[in-house]
C-alpha cells in the first residue's frame, strides 16, 4: 500500500512549484511575471480611460458601502465610468443605483437583458467606452488606489489580462477560520502560479482586462454554465496568446466576505468545483485534477486507518506530502498578509479539508448549480 503515497509526488511537485512562483512576489510594488515595477510610471497611466463593471442582484444592503467606495477612488472623473447592471434584483437594488447615478455624472446603470450574471455583464460590455475594463463584485469593498494601481499597472505592462488580489474579511467562529484559510490558499496558489507565468486561476472579484478580449465573450465563457465567467475569460486568454500578469500590490487588494451560512458556502464552492470539468486549458485541468485526486486520497486513507490500523502510516505519510506544500503556502501568503495566527488551525482543518474537497466536488460535479 505504500505505492499509494508515491501518487501524491505530483501534488508535492506542483504546489512546491506554486510556492517558489509565490517566494518571488516579495517585491509589493512588482508584477513579478516579467512586468516592470509600479514606480516606473510614465505621465500617459492617468491618460487611461477606466470602465469598472459591476452585476448586482439583490445587493442593497452591499451597494451603499461599495458605492462610497468607488465615489472616493483616486482618479480623474473625466477618464472614469462605473457601470452597474441590475441583475433582475427583488429588491431594492436598482432604485440604489438609479438614485447614485442620478447624484454622479461618472456612475451609469442598465438592467440584464437576461438573466444571471455572465448575461449582465455582456450587458455592459457592449456598452464599455473604456481602455480598460476592471470587474469587482457588489459586496466587495475597495481602496481609494485601487483604479489607479490599474491604469498605472496597465500602461507599464500593456497586458491584456491583470489578475488582481482578493482578501476576505474576518468572520468569527471556526467556520470562518476555515473559510478564510481556504480562501488564503486559493490565493496563494492564483498569485505563485501567475509568478511563475503559468496562471491558472483568478477571481471576478478583482479583475482587469482589455475590452478587445470580450469579442469573443459568449463563446469563451460557456454561458450556459452559472459561473465562472473569470476562469474561462483566463483559459481564453491563455489559448488565444494574450499577455498576462498578476498585480502584486496590498493597494490593490480588494476585499469581500465569507458566504452568510454553511449551506451557501458550499453551494458557491460547489459551483466553483463543478466548472473543472468544463475546463480546455490543461494546466487548469491538470491542477484541478491533482488536487481533487489527492485530497480524495487522503480522504479514503484516513477512512481506512480508522477501520484498519495498518492503514496510518501511509495515511500519515500522505498527509504530510500533501500538508507540506500547503503549509509553506499559506504561511507564505499569511505573513504578507498579516494573517499567520489563522495557522493556528492548519492542523486540524487540514483532516477536514479532504472531505469538504470529495463533497463539494460531487455536488458540483453531478449535482445541479444553484446561487
Amino acid at each position: 500500500m505504500w505505492w499509494l503515497v508515491i501518487t501524491t509526488l505530483p501534488y508535492l511537485a506542483l504546489f512546491l512549484f506554486f510556492w517558489n512562483g509565490l517566494r518571488k512576489t516579495g517585491d509589493k510594488n512588482s508584477d513579478t511575471s516579467g512586468g516592470k515595477k509600479q514606480d516606473q510610471v510614465s505621465p500617459a497611466a492617468h491618460q487611461t480611460r477606466i470602465s469598472v463593471v459591476i452585476s448586482a442582484h439583490n445587493e442593497m444592503v452591499n451597494l451603499p458601502v461599495l458605492l462610497n467606495d468607488l465615489t472616493s477612488v483616486d482618479y480623474p472623473r473625466e477618464l472614469l465610468e462605473i457601470i452597474f447592471i441590475d441583475d433582475n434584483s427583488t429588491d431594492s437594488t436598482y432604485e440604489i443605483l438609479r438614485s447614485a447615478s442620478d447624484k454622479s455624472d461618472i456612475i451609469k446603470v442598465l438592467t440584464n437583458k437576461s438573466s444571471g450574471k455572465k448575461e449582465a455583464l455582456m450587458t455592459a460590455f457592449e456598452q464599455v467606452t473604456g481602455d480598460l475594463i476592471i470587474t469587482t463584485d457588489a459586496d466587495c469593498r475597495i481602496g481609494r488606489d485601487w483604479i489607479k494601481l490599474y491604469a498605472d499597472f496597465y500602461n507599464i505592462n500593456r497586458c491584456d489580462l491583470i489578475i488582481g488580489p482578493v482578501d476576505l474579511t474576518v468572520s468569527p467562529g471556526i467556520s470562518g477560520k476555515f473559510c478564510h484559510l481556504e480562501f488564503l490558499s486559493l490565493q496563494a496558489v492564483t498569485a505563485g502560479a501567475a509568478a511563475a507565468g503559468h496562471p491558472v486561476m483568478c477571481n471576478g472579484a478583482n479583475l482587469g482586462f482589455r475590452p478587445d478580449i470580450t469579442d469573443n465573450w459568449v463563446n469563451s465563457i460557456n454561458p450556459e454554465i452559472a459561473s465562472g465567467d473569470d476562469m474561462f475569460l483566463l483559459q481564453y486568454a491563455k489559448r488565444s496568446g494574450r499577455k498576462i500578469l498578476y498585480l502584486n500590490n496590498d493597494k490593490a487588494i480588494v476585499e469581500t466576505r465569507c458566504p452568510g451560512s454553511l449551506s451557501s458556502f458550499i453551494r458557491q464552492r460547489s459551483r466553483w468545483a463543478g466548472k473543472n470539468i468544463r475546463f480546455r486549458d490543461r494546466e487548469i485541468y491538470f491542477t484541478a485534477a491533482i488536487t481533487l485526486f489527492t485530497n480524495l486520497l487522503l480522504s479514503v486513507m484516513i477512512v481506512l486507518s480508522i477501520i484498519n490500523p495498518q492503514f496510518i502510516l501511509p495515511a500519515i505519510s500522505i498527509y504530510l506530502c500533501k500538508s507540506l506544500p500547503d503549509f509553506l503556502l499559506l504561511s507564505e501568503i499569511g505573513s504578507r498578509r498579516g494573517k499567520r495566527n489563522l495557522l493556528l488551525y492548519f492542523v486540524p482543518l487540514q483532516i477536514i479539508y479532504p472531505f469538504y474537497i470529495v463533497i463539494t466536488s460531487v455536488i458540483g460535479i453531478f449535482g445541479q448549480s444553484r446561487w
